[in-house]
């Protein structure tokens, strides 16, 4: 849904810090984390790799 989308860009810019100070092998659980706070606020069912490639 577009909410879930709007979310996943706000909640990418909020964690812009960690991604910036991760290393890269670190990326997908920052991702996953990303997508279970979507799938706890939206009736919807997505995983981090998802996130990453939207």
């Amino acid at each position: 849904t577009f909410d879930a989308i709007e979310d996943l860009i706000n909640l990418h810019n909020e964690y812009r810090e960690k991604f910036e100070n991760a290393l890269n092998t670190e990326h997908a659980a920052i991702w996953d984390g990303i997508a279970t706070e979507i799938n706890n606020i939206h009736s919807v069912q997505i995983t981090g790799r998802q996130c990453q490639v939207k």
